[in-house]
Parts: structure tokens; sequence; C-alpha cells
């Protein structure tokens, strides 16, 4: 009698266990698929951001300006938070236009580059933007000093820097 009724009070906790495990199961699976979802919603979004950004045109008249204050942030893959890509694309290619602009102005003297300008406005940029590229051309002089990297001619005739080949032939 002691077993029927050890039995009988077993069986019911297992089968209430097997409930909680299989509602479980179905409640990550759930979870894995809501996460896929987002993470398709996200990449979607992140692709018809970047097509947009790229089709983007400025003349040399207009006043580049990025969406949110120019700094590595601004210019980041995407939003760490959220994986979104959002303002980042256009700040993107607001950057290497605004770099283009500036690089038209550099002289090199002395196997260092100087930026013949004064201001952002000189070359039609948001002043937050020029100082950051004028930052960049401190560290490109840093780098050329350190010899990790040369000063060359773009195609377009501007300079510019590359890696120096350290690999002893």
């Amino acid at each position: 009698m002691k077993k029927v009724v050890t039995y009988l009070l077993i069986a019911p906790l297992l089968f209430l266990h097997y409930q909680c495990s299989s509602k479980e199961n179905q409640r990550q699976i759930s979870s894995e698929q809501t996460e896929a979802q987002l993470n398709a919603e996200i990449e979607r979004q992140n692709r018809q951001t970047w097509e947009e950004a790229l089709q983007l045109t400025f003349s040399d008249t207009d006043f580049l300006q990025t969406k949110q204050p120019m700094c590595d942030d601004a210019i980041a893959p995407y939003d760490y938070h959220t994986g979104l890509v959002g303002d980042k694309a256009y700040n993107r290619i607001v950057y290497i236009k605004a770099l283009e602009r500036a690089q038209k102005h550099l002289i090199a003297e002395n196997n260092q580059l100087f930026l013949n300008l004064t201001s952002g406005a000189d070359i039609h940029i948001s002043e937050d933007l020029f100082q950051y590229i004028a930052e960049l051309f401190t560290d490109w002089n840093q780098w050329i000093e350190e010899e990790k990297f040369t000063i060359i001619k773009n195609e377009n005739g501007y300079y510019d820097i590359a890696p120096r080949n350290t690999n002893p032939e």
C-alpha cells in the first residue's frame, strides 16, 4: 500500500515537472525566434539606411555637418546598444566628403603634412567636423614620424598616407 501511495504522489510531480520543462523549452524557442526576427529587422533597416546614405551627393559649395557633434561615435559602424546604423551612415558620408575637401588643402613639407586652412568655413564644413579632421592630420603626421606610414598622392592628386612596407625582401 505504501508503494502505491508513493507512486500516486510521485507520478503527478513528474508530470508537473515535465509540463514546466516543456513550457520552458517553448519559451526558449519563442525567445530565439523573436531574437532572430529582431536581428533580421535590424539588418533590413541598416541595409536601407546605407542605401539611402550612399545615394547622397554634395556639391563643393554645400555646407557639410554631421547629424550629431563630430566624434568617433558619430561615425562608428553602428549604435552599440541597438545595433542600428541610424545617422551614422549619413555622418560617414559627410565625413568622407569633408575629408576629401580638406585633403585638397594639404601641403607636404619636411615629410609632414600641413593643412592650409584656418576654419571649417573655408571649405563649407562645420567647425566640429573641421577640428576632427585637423586632429586626424595631426595623427597622420605622428604615424609618418614613427615611420608607420608614408606620404603619397592619391588618384586625385591630393596628399594622403599609405602604410610603409615593413616586409623586408
